[in-house]
């Protein structure tokens, strides 16, 4: 299998990642990351298809709005990755990382979205906290949906 995985090494080091194919390859982290910033440049949105497992194809679609937040959209999952826009949080490096591994075996595709938040407060002056977050969907026995198996964190992805 290829690598849809951002590599995700601190907390789940004992899982081997398994990636997700695109029908033009390979997706990594940085090329998740410059595909954001492209769109936030152009206030565009980009589709392609990852290979889920079991030979469950999916569209994944990804869009940045003007005012800096970007999702990710794959099955019944919209996923907000992309956050540069200061309304008191922002994401550290613009984007949260997520990979594809099987957690549980089972053949198909799960999803572990983490990053560092940065709380930027409400006035400028307020102090700067940063918060790490993760966040693991599990694809259901039909492979048709994502189930959240664990939440860490102070902020919601999923929208």
């Amino acid at each position: 299998m290829t690598k849809f995985g951002f590599l995700f090494a601190a907390v789940f080091a004992f899982v081997p990642t398994i990636s997700l194919s695109a029908e033009s390859g390979v997706i990594s982290r940085d090329e998740i990351r410059a595909s954001f910033s492209t769109l936030a440049d152009d206030e565009g949105a980009k589709d392609f298809s990852v290979d889920l497992g079991k030979g469950k194809l999916a569209p994944v679609h990804m869009e940045v709005t003007r005012q800096g937040n970007g999702t990710l959209s794959i099955l019944n999952l919209n996923l907000r990755l992309y956050d540069e826009h200061d309304d008191s949080a922002v994401y550290k490096t613009g984007s949260l990382d997520i990979d594809g591994v099987d957690l549980n075996d089972d053949g198909r595709i799960d999803l572990v979205v983490s990053g560092i938040v940065l709380h930027t407060g409400e006035k400028e002056t307020d102090p700067k906290t940063e918060e790490s977050v993760v966040f693991v969907y599990v694809q259901d026995s039909s492979g048709s949906k994502f189930n959240r198996a664990y939440k860490k964190g102070s902020i919601e992805v999923a929208i």
